[in-house]
């Protein structure tokens, strides 16, 4: 594929475009002098690259104290994309077929949600959706980026995955499990990445043809859900092959009462039976976890996870409730998906205890701690900056409180420790010389990290004149002038220093003058007194 400038899409568009269809090549986004790549192959983002000292991996390790080397690239990818996306009047490219210099492992569902978090807000990503789609939402499948892939939680995905294209945007919202902003994020990301198609509302008229095959995608599904429910249908209708009934291996014999029979499908489901189905449904409904959805204990062995999902999908199996009303065959519906999807988490060892220790024993992944962490390191950033607005405002106690905040998410950080320390200092001189003093040596190890930081020098400087160590202080606010001379703190700073210097030379020649004047006229009177012999009055 030739190079060439990308069609009118977002940047973040641009990049999932080219990710879920497989494409293999480098987005390239300009703004200015400032460049940014992100190379994809077969629609993996393998590499970010660009050309600020600020997004190195250096300044984001620095700026992420508490993150693994192997996450850096994840911030770097992050931060690049975010910055490419506030860009003004970017110029995006598409080489196709360019290679990366190297590869890293980089998780683009979660690089595009950290960045479109701290871009848009509620109204913005209602508005982009309504402008680029119209219809109602439906789940679809990627072979790409599976909805498992996604960084969201286990009710989130499967409120994904029950999106039926029946309900327009506003109405999936209302039952949304998270907030507004929580539901749009979630629903963004999984179009961008092709795991929502956008359909006519379907029409309720006839037998209902319409609705099925709106729910169904017009797709066929895949072929482990036919076999599952193949081998349930086989367990509700009895197959028989000359004469005698055939048992699927894969199948255990119902486990209790063998002598209860399910009604065939011509016979539908006695009264009795759709209360109890109803009920069954009704606690299904309420489960908090998979286990609770299998009426199992969470520390039980597998073979009761199997047995347990095979009895209750026999139970609410919507074969069964071909007569019933079209509710409770809608509901029995998405409660078999639900057991068929927690039997699938649960029979495999790794995905199970991965699921205890996230449901049951709290435990966070590596990729939420990541995330949370990089919410955390944003949200003192944004800290960070309102304090700064404080500061310039001459409200210092505002401004400590605030950097004293973004100092305690990332106390390695060298801006957030250099007017934390300055505003220690300064709110604790006169009070507290101890927690005064720590605050100039925090300053100075700031300096220590982050030599080129001319703003840093310049409240250097500021404590020296508070401590009348002037000569040190003009040092300081000279050495930020050199590392930028257009700062105006510094130009102020020094001009201060010079005009305290010139009232201090004046007062001391003020003194001297009034030292010698008054010795003169006493002189002169002992002289006069030695030559009369005697006192003179």
């Amino acid at each position: 594929m030739a190079d060439e400038p990308e069609k009118e899409r977002r940047i973040e568009e641009t990049l999932a475009f080219n990710a879920r269809t497989g494409n293999t090549g480098a987005l390239e986004v300009r703004d200015g002098k400032r460049r940014r790549v992100f190379f994809l192959s077969a629609g993996r983002l393998l590499l970010t690259h660009s050309n600020l000292k600020s997004e190195t991996a250096e300044r984001v390790a620095a700026r992420s104290p508490g993150a693994k080397t192997k996450e850096i690239p994840q911030l770097q990818a992050i931060s690049r994309l975010r910055s490419a996306m506030h860009s003004d009047a970017p110029q995006v490219k598409w080489h196709g077929g360019s290679r990366p210099p190297r590869t890293e492992t980089l998780d683009l569902p979660a690089i595009l949600l950290a960045a479109i978090e701290s871009t848009y807000d509620s109204t913005e990503l209602l508005a982009i959706l309504n402008g680029i789609h119209s219809g109602n939402p439906l789940s679809s499948a990627s072979t790409l980026f599976p909805s498992a892939s996604l960084p969201f939680s286990e009710k989130t995905l499967q409120w994904l995955e029950t999106l039926d294209g029946l309900r327009d945007l506003d109405e999936v919202l209302q039952f949304a499990p998270d907030s507004p902003t929580a539901s749009l994020l979630a629903i963004y990301l999984a179009d961008l990445l092709g795991l929502l198609r956008w359909v006519e509302p379907p029409s309720i008229s006839g037998s209902g043809t319409s609705i099925e095959n709106s729910q169904n995608g017009g797709a066929s599904a895949p072929d482990k859900e036919r076999d599952i429910s193949r081998l349930i249908a086989e367990g509700l209708s009895g197959p028989e092959k000359n004469g005698s009934q055939v048992q699927d291996s894969r199948v255990p014999a119902p486990q209790t009462e063998p002598s209860a029979q399910v009604p065939s499908q011509g016979d539908g489901p006695s009264n009795a039976d759709i209360e109890a189905i109803q009920h069954e449904l009704d606690r299904m409904d309420s489960a908090s976890d998979y286990f609770q959805l299998l009426g199992v204990s969470w520390d039980s062995q597998v073979e009761v996870f199997r047995n347990a999902y095979f009895t209750l999908a026999r139970k609410i199996h919507p074969d069964r409730l071909n007569h019933a009303d079209s509710e409770l065959r809608e509901k029995a519906s998405k409660a078999f998906d639900k057991a068929r999807e927690a039997w699938d988490v649960l029979k495999e060892d790794e995905s199970r205890q991965a699921y205890l220790d996230r449901t049951i024993h709290g435990k966070k992944t590596e990729d939420e701690l990541a995330m949370e962490r990089v919410r955390e390191i944003l949200d003192a950033e944004e800290t960070f900056r309102r304090g700064i607005a404080a500061f310039n405002a001459g409200r210092v106690n505002e401004a400590h409180t605030a950097f004293k905040q973004a100092y305690s998410v990332d106390p390695e950080h060298p801006e957030f420790m250099s007017y934390y320390g300055f505003t220690t200092w300064r709110t604790q001189q006169n009070r507290d010389p101890e927690a005064a003093e720590a605050g100039y040596e925090l300053l100075r190890n700031a300096l220590d990290k982050g030599k080129k930081m001319d703003r840093a020098w310049v409240l250097l400087g500021r404590i020296y004149r508070d401590r009348q160590e002037r000569d040190m202080a003009w040092r300081c606010m000279v050495h930020a002038l050199r590392i930028n001379p257009s700062n105006a703190d510094a130009q102020r700073g020094l001009e201060r220093l010079k005009r305290e210097k010139e009232d201090q030379k004046r007062a001391e020649m003020g003194f001297l003058r009034r030292l010698f004047h008054s010795r003169k006229p006493r002189k002169a009177k002992e002289g006069r007194e030695k030559k009369a012999g005697g006192k003179i009055d």
